[in-house]
Protein backbone atom coordinates (compact mmCIF):
# COMPACT_ATOMS: atom_id res chain seq x y z
CA UNK A 1 0.00 0.00 0.00
CA UNK A 2 1.23 3.26 -0.96
CA UNK A 3 2.41 5.10 1.68
CA UNK A 4 1.08 8.72 1.37
CA UNK A 5 -2.58 6.77 1.19
CA UNK A 6 -4.27 9.16 4.17
CA UNK A 7 -7.52 7.71 5.60
CA UNK A 8 -7.41 10.36 8.67
CA UNK A 9 -9.24 13.39 6.56
CA UNK A 10 -12.25 11.51 5.37
CA UNK A 11 -13.06 9.57 8.17
CA UNK A 12 -13.02 12.30 10.49
CA UNK A 13 -15.44 14.08 7.75
CA UNK A 14 -17.63 10.89 7.58
CA UNK A 15 -17.55 10.30 11.45
CA UNK A 16 -18.99 14.29 11.91
CA UNK A 17 -21.51 14.10 9.04
CA UNK A 18 -23.10 10.93 10.91
CA UNK A 19 -23.33 12.20 14.36
CA UNK A 20 -27.14 13.42 14.80
CA UNK A 21 -25.99 16.07 17.26
CA UNK A 22 -28.84 17.91 17.83
CA UNK A 23 -30.69 15.19 18.45
CA UNK A 24 -28.57 13.40 20.75
CA UNK A 25 -28.98 17.23 22.75
CA UNK A 26 -32.39 16.61 22.59
CA UNK A 27 -32.40 13.54 24.53
CA UNK A 28 -29.87 14.42 27.39
CA UNK A 29 -31.83 17.88 27.63
CA UNK A 30 -35.13 15.28 28.05
CA UNK A 31 -33.26 13.24 30.55
CA UNK A 32 -31.86 16.50 32.68
CA UNK A 33 -34.82 18.50 32.60
CA UNK A 34 -37.13 15.41 33.04
CA UNK A 35 -34.99 14.73 36.35
CA UNK A 36 -34.91 17.96 37.90
CA UNK A 37 -39.28 18.29 37.40
CA UNK A 38 -39.24 14.85 38.86
CA UNK A 39 -36.93 16.12 42.27
CA UNK A 40 -38.81 19.10 42.72
CA UNK A 41 -41.49 17.68 43.57
CA UNK A 42 -40.05 15.72 46.50
CA UNK A 43 -39.15 18.79 49.48
CA UNK A 44 -36.19 16.27 50.17
CA UNK A 45 -34.97 16.36 47.10
CA UNK A 46 -35.95 19.69 46.39
CA UNK A 47 -33.15 22.82 46.05
CA UNK A 48 -33.45 26.21 44.00
CA UNK A 49 -30.93 24.98 41.30
CA UNK A 50 -33.74 22.15 41.18
CA UNK A 51 -37.09 24.40 41.09
CA UNK A 52 -35.05 26.50 38.26
CA UNK A 53 -34.82 24.35 35.82
CA UNK A 54 -38.33 22.64 36.50
CA UNK A 55 -41.76 23.38 35.59
CA UNK A 56 -43.20 22.17 38.74
CA UNK A 57 -46.32 23.75 40.02
CA UNK A 58 -46.55 26.45 36.85
CA UNK A 59 -49.32 27.31 35.11
CA UNK A 60 -47.78 27.35 31.11
CA UNK A 61 -50.58 28.35 29.75
CA UNK A 62 -51.38 31.09 32.13
CA UNK A 63 -47.54 31.95 31.33
CA UNK A 64 -47.88 31.36 27.50
CA UNK A 65 -51.07 34.00 27.56
CA UNK A 66 -49.05 36.55 29.48
CA UNK A 67 -46.02 36.19 26.41
CA UNK A 68 -43.46 34.04 27.95
CA UNK A 69 -43.66 31.93 24.67
CA UNK A 70 -40.52 30.27 25.32
CA UNK A 71 -42.32 27.05 27.47
CA UNK A 72 -43.51 26.62 23.72
CA UNK A 73 -40.15 25.39 23.06
CA UNK A 74 -39.26 24.05 26.98
CA UNK A 75 -41.66 22.04 28.03
CA UNK A 76 -40.93 19.44 25.65
CA UNK A 77 -38.18 18.67 27.53
CA UNK A 78 -40.27 17.71 30.69
CA UNK A 79 -42.18 14.15 31.27
CA UNK A 80 -44.43 12.50 33.74
CA UNK A 81 -43.30 9.29 34.54
CA UNK A 82 -40.57 6.71 33.27
CA UNK A 83 -42.80 5.37 30.54
CA UNK A 84 -43.10 8.40 29.30
CA UNK A 85 -39.70 9.65 29.01
CA UNK A 86 -38.57 6.17 27.52
CA UNK A 87 -40.94 5.96 25.01
CA UNK A 88 -40.33 9.80 23.94
CA UNK A 89 -36.78 9.06 24.15
CA UNK A 90 -36.95 5.80 21.89
CA UNK A 91 -38.32 7.36 18.98
CA UNK A 92 -36.88 10.48 19.23
CA UNK A 93 -33.68 8.54 18.71
CA UNK A 94 -34.86 6.22 15.78
CA UNK A 95 -36.89 8.86 13.85
CA UNK A 96 -34.55 11.83 14.80
CA UNK A 97 -31.44 10.52 13.45
CA UNK A 98 -32.38 9.11 10.15
CA UNK A 99 -34.31 12.64 9.63
CA UNK A 100 -30.97 14.87 10.97
CA UNK A 101 -28.67 12.99 9.09
CA UNK A 102 -31.02 13.33 6.10
CA UNK A 103 -31.08 17.30 6.16
CA UNK A 104 -29.14 20.04 6.88
CA UNK A 105 -28.54 20.81 10.25
CA UNK A 106 -30.76 24.27 10.01
CA UNK A 107 -33.04 22.67 8.46
CA UNK A 108 -34.21 19.84 11.27
CA UNK A 109 -33.02 22.48 13.96
CA UNK A 110 -35.83 24.36 12.30
CA UNK A 111 -38.04 21.73 11.73
CA UNK A 112 -37.96 20.70 15.77
CA UNK A 113 -38.57 24.00 16.80
CA UNK A 114 -41.26 24.66 14.43
CA UNK A 115 -43.19 21.15 15.40
CA UNK A 116 -42.60 21.84 19.15
CA UNK A 117 -44.28 25.64 18.30
CA UNK A 118 -47.17 24.05 16.41
CA UNK A 119 -47.97 20.82 18.15
CA UNK A 120 -48.15 22.86 21.52
CA UNK A 121 -50.21 25.45 19.75
CA UNK A 122 -52.76 23.13 18.88
CA UNK A 123 -52.96 21.63 22.19
CA UNK A 124 -53.77 24.77 23.64
CA UNK A 125 -56.25 25.82 21.15
CA UNK A 126 -58.22 23.28 21.11
CA UNK A 127 -57.93 21.78 24.85
CA UNK A 128 -56.69 25.01 26.45
CA UNK A 129 -54.24 23.56 27.89
CA UNK A 130 -50.64 22.69 27.39
CA UNK A 131 -49.06 19.33 28.15
CA UNK A 132 -45.36 18.01 28.80
CA UNK A 133 -43.18 15.77 26.82
CA UNK A 134 -41.31 15.74 23.10
CA UNK A 135 -44.45 13.12 22.00
CA UNK A 136 -45.50 16.23 19.61
CA UNK A 137 -42.34 16.96 17.95
CA UNK A 138 -41.73 12.28 17.15
CA UNK A 139 -45.22 12.53 15.84
CA UNK A 140 -44.35 15.43 13.88
CA UNK A 141 -40.59 13.25 12.99
CA UNK A 142 -42.96 10.54 12.24
CA UNK A 143 -45.40 12.50 10.10
CA UNK A 144 -42.16 13.76 8.03
CA UNK A 145 -40.62 10.51 7.63
CA UNK A 146 -43.81 8.92 6.36
CA UNK A 147 -44.28 11.90 3.43
CA UNK A 148 -40.49 11.95 2.29
CA UNK A 149 -40.17 8.13 2.75
CA UNK A 150 -40.29 8.15 -1.17
CA UNK A 151 -36.82 10.26 -1.68
CA UNK A 152 -34.77 8.61 1.47
CA UNK A 153 -34.43 5.32 1.29
CA UNK A 154 -33.30 5.45 5.23
CA UNK A 155 -36.67 7.06 5.90
CA UNK A 156 -38.39 4.31 3.51
CA UNK A 157 -36.61 1.42 5.93
CA UNK A 158 -37.48 3.38 9.39
CA UNK A 159 -40.79 4.19 9.15
CA UNK A 160 -43.03 1.08 7.52
CA UNK A 161 -46.57 0.61 7.20
CA UNK A 162 -46.06 -1.44 10.25
CA UNK A 163 -44.66 1.69 12.17
CA UNK A 164 -47.84 3.95 10.19
CA UNK A 165 -50.30 1.30 11.83
CA UNK A 166 -48.53 1.64 15.25
CA UNK A 167 -48.74 5.59 15.21
CA UNK A 168 -52.48 5.71 14.26
CA UNK A 169 -53.01 2.97 16.17
CA UNK A 170 -51.36 4.30 19.30
CA UNK A 171 -53.12 7.44 18.67
CA UNK A 172 -56.58 6.64 18.86
CA UNK A 173 -55.84 4.60 22.05
CA UNK A 174 -54.22 8.18 23.44
CA UNK A 175 -57.56 9.59 23.01
CA UNK A 176 -59.72 6.80 24.15
CA UNK A 177 -58.17 6.27 27.74
CA UNK A 178 -58.05 10.14 27.75
CA UNK A 179 -61.87 10.26 27.50
CA UNK A 180 -62.01 7.15 30.04
CA UNK A 181 -59.95 9.05 32.66
CA UNK A 182 -57.39 6.28 32.61
CA UNK A 183 -54.31 8.55 30.96
CA UNK A 184 -54.20 12.30 30.36
CA UNK A 185 -52.56 12.93 27.21
CA UNK A 186 -51.79 15.64 24.80
CA UNK A 187 -53.64 14.72 21.76
CA UNK A 188 -54.09 17.62 20.09
CA UNK A 189 -50.32 18.08 20.28
CA UNK A 190 -50.00 14.50 18.89
CA UNK A 191 -52.21 14.96 15.63
CA UNK A 192 -51.15 18.52 15.26
CA UNK A 193 -47.16 17.33 14.99
CA UNK A 194 -48.20 14.56 12.64
CA UNK A 195 -50.30 16.90 10.65
CA UNK A 196 -47.22 19.17 10.34
CA UNK A 197 -44.90 16.78 9.63
CA UNK A 198 -46.69 15.63 6.95
CA UNK A 199 -46.83 18.93 5.14
CA UNK A 200 -43.63 19.82 5.63
CA UNK A 201 -42.96 16.80 4.04
CA UNK A 202 -45.30 16.65 1.18
CA UNK A 203 -44.22 20.47 0.62
CA UNK A 204 -40.47 20.46 0.60
CA UNK A 205 -39.03 17.09 1.15
CA UNK A 206 -40.97 14.94 -1.33
CA UNK A 207 -43.51 17.05 -3.27
CA UNK A 208 -47.19 16.51 -3.78
CA UNK A 209 -50.49 18.19 -4.14
CA UNK A 210 -49.07 21.09 -2.44
CA UNK A 211 -52.10 23.04 -2.55
CA UNK A 212 -53.93 20.31 -0.54
CA UNK A 213 -50.99 20.56 2.28
CA UNK A 214 -50.56 24.00 2.21
CA UNK A 215 -53.80 24.68 3.31
CA UNK A 216 -53.68 22.98 6.96
CA UNK A 217 -50.24 24.09 7.54
CA UNK A 218 -51.64 27.93 7.38
CA UNK A 219 -54.85 26.96 9.03
CA UNK A 220 -52.61 25.39 12.21
CA UNK A 221 -50.39 27.85 11.91
CA UNK A 222 -53.11 30.30 12.28
CA UNK A 223 -54.66 28.80 15.57
CA UNK A 224 -51.81 28.66 17.02
CA UNK A 225 -51.16 32.21 16.62
CA UNK A 226 -54.57 32.47 18.12
CA UNK A 227 -53.99 30.32 20.82
CA UNK A 228 -51.32 32.73 22.40
CA UNK A 229 -53.20 35.90 21.57
CA UNK A 230 -57.25 35.43 21.27
CA UNK A 231 -58.87 31.99 22.67
CA UNK A 232 -62.20 33.28 23.33
CA UNK A 233 -64.12 29.69 22.81
CA UNK A 234 -62.17 28.12 25.35
CA UNK A 235 -63.33 28.45 29.48
CA UNK A 236 -59.73 28.71 30.56
CA UNK A 237 -59.00 31.68 28.59
CA UNK A 238 -61.84 33.36 29.45
CA UNK A 239 -60.63 32.22 33.44
CA UNK A 240 -57.66 33.91 32.51
CA UNK A 241 -59.12 37.14 31.15
CA UNK A 242 -61.52 37.50 33.89
CA UNK A 243 -58.64 37.30 36.63
CA UNK A 244 -56.33 39.27 34.58
CA UNK A 245 -59.16 42.27 34.68
CA UNK A 246 -60.24 41.22 38.33
CA UNK A 247 -56.62 41.79 39.81
CA UNK A 248 -56.83 45.16 37.80
CA UNK A 249 -59.41 46.15 39.81
CA UNK A 250 -61.78 46.20 36.36
CA UNK A 251 -64.63 44.60 38.10
CA UNK A 252 -67.44 45.01 35.36
CA UNK A 253 -64.64 43.59 32.82
CA UNK A 254 -64.15 40.39 34.65
CA UNK A 255 -67.90 40.29 35.44
CA UNK A 256 -67.55 40.16 30.96
CA UNK A 257 -65.63 37.34 31.06
CA UNK A 258 -66.87 35.39 33.22
CA UNK A 259 -70.31 35.44 31.28
CA UNK A 260 -68.23 34.85 28.10
CA UNK A 261 -66.64 31.81 29.53
CA UNK A 262 -70.59 30.32 30.19
CA UNK A 263 -70.77 30.07 26.65
CA UNK A 264 -67.57 28.82 25.79
CA UNK A 265 -66.07 24.70 25.96
CA UNK A 266 -64.68 23.78 28.62
CA UNK A 267 -64.61 22.61 32.78
CA UNK A 268 -66.95 25.55 34.36
CA UNK A 269 -65.81 24.63 37.85
CA UNK A 270 -63.24 27.30 38.55
CA UNK A 271 -65.20 29.67 36.17
CA UNK A 272 -67.62 30.20 38.87
CA UNK A 273 -64.47 30.80 41.37
CA UNK A 274 -64.16 33.75 39.30
CA UNK A 275 -67.25 35.06 38.51
CA UNK A 276 -68.21 35.16 42.10
CA UNK A 277 -65.10 37.37 43.09
CA UNK A 278 -66.10 40.32 40.54
CA UNK A 279 -69.64 39.76 41.18
CA UNK A 280 -68.49 39.73 45.04
CA UNK A 281 -66.15 42.82 44.50
CA UNK A 282 -69.33 44.56 43.04
CA UNK A 283 -71.35 43.96 45.80
CA UNK A 284 -68.70 45.61 48.11
CA UNK A 285 -68.88 48.53 45.75
CA UNK A 286 -72.28 49.11 46.16
CA UNK A 287 -72.83 48.85 49.51
CA UNK A 288 -70.30 51.58 50.16
CA UNK A 289 -72.27 53.82 47.81
CA UNK A 290 -75.38 53.12 49.49
CA UNK A 291 -76.41 51.78 46.02
CA UNK A 292 -79.41 49.44 46.81
CA UNK A 293 -80.74 47.92 43.18
CA UNK A 294 -77.15 47.46 42.21
CA UNK A 295 -76.17 45.57 45.61
CA UNK A 296 -79.39 43.52 45.38
CA UNK A 297 -78.52 42.43 41.45
CA UNK A 298 -74.99 41.37 42.52
CA UNK A 299 -76.51 39.56 45.05
CA UNK A 300 -79.22 37.94 42.97
CA UNK A 301 -75.92 36.86 40.66
CA UNK A 302 -73.85 35.76 43.69
CA UNK A 303 -76.82 33.20 44.80
CA UNK A 304 -77.10 31.94 40.96
CA UNK A 305 -73.73 31.08 41.21
CA UNK A 306 -73.64 29.47 44.29
CA UNK A 307 -76.58 27.10 42.39
CA UNK A 308 -74.00 26.62 39.35
CA UNK A 309 -71.42 25.69 41.43
CA UNK A 310 -73.60 23.38 43.43
CA UNK A 311 -74.37 22.04 40.50
CA UNK A 312 -71.20 21.35 38.55
CA UNK A 313 -70.04 19.73 42.37
CA UNK A 314 -72.15 17.11 41.98
CA UNK A 315 -71.78 16.39 38.97
CA UNK A 316 -67.79 16.03 39.02
CA UNK A 317 -68.62 13.67 42.06
CA UNK A 318 -70.60 11.69 39.65
CA UNK A 319 -67.80 11.14 37.28
CA UNK A 320 -67.04 7.94 38.11
CA UNK A 321 -64.65 7.10 35.11
CA UNK A 322 -62.10 9.99 36.95
CA UNK A 323 -58.82 7.96 38.06
CA UNK A 324 -57.88 11.16 40.09
CA UNK A 325 -59.00 12.22 43.48
CA UNK A 326 -61.91 14.50 43.52
CA UNK A 327 -60.73 18.16 44.95
CA UNK A 328 -61.55 19.08 48.42
CA UNK A 329 -65.20 20.48 47.53
CA UNK A 330 -65.38 22.48 50.78
CA UNK A 331 -61.51 24.65 49.39
CA UNK A 332 -62.94 24.86 46.02
CA UNK A 333 -65.83 26.89 47.87
CA UNK A 334 -63.94 28.22 49.78
CA UNK A 335 -61.83 29.97 47.09
CA UNK A 336 -65.07 30.86 45.06
CA UNK A 337 -65.69 33.33 47.80
CA UNK A 338 -64.43 36.30 46.63
CA UNK A 339 -63.14 39.79 47.37
CA UNK A 340 -64.32 40.44 51.25
CA UNK A 341 -66.07 37.61 51.41
CA UNK A 342 -65.88 35.53 54.43
CA UNK A 343 -68.07 32.43 55.99
CA UNK A 344 -68.63 30.87 59.03
CA UNK A 345 -67.43 27.46 59.89
CA UNK A 346 -69.31 24.75 61.87
CA UNK A 347 -67.86 26.29 65.43
CA UNK A 348 -68.79 29.58 64.70
CA UNK A 349 -65.19 31.34 64.08
CA UNK A 350 -64.71 33.36 60.53
CA UNK A 351 -62.48 31.40 57.84
CA UNK A 352 -60.51 33.95 56.33
CA UNK A 353 -60.61 35.73 53.55
CA UNK A 354 -60.28 34.11 50.02
CA UNK A 355 -58.93 35.84 47.26
CA UNK A 356 -57.57 34.47 43.99
CA UNK A 357 -54.02 35.15 42.90
CA UNK A 358 -51.73 34.85 39.83
CA UNK A 359 -51.54 31.55 38.65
Amino acid sequence: MPDDFDFTSYRRKRATENTPYITYTLIFASIVLTAAYWLSMEKSTSTSLINLLSVNNVDMAHLVWQGHLQYFLINIFYHGGWAHLLFNLYWMYKLGSVAELALPRYAYLGFIAGSAIISNGMELAVFGETGIGISGVVYALFGLLWAGRGKHQAWRLEVTGETYKYFVVWAVLCIVTTYMGVMNIANGAHFGGMLFGMAIGWLFISPRRKTEWAIPLVLMTLLTILSVTWLPWRTEWCIFKSEQAFRNQRYAQSVNWYERGLKSIGNKLFLYSTGYQAWAAIAEEAEKRNDAPGLARATEQLAEIDRRMAGAIEAFQRDTTRKNPVPDIESLQDGAKGKGDSQKSEDGTQKGDATNGDK
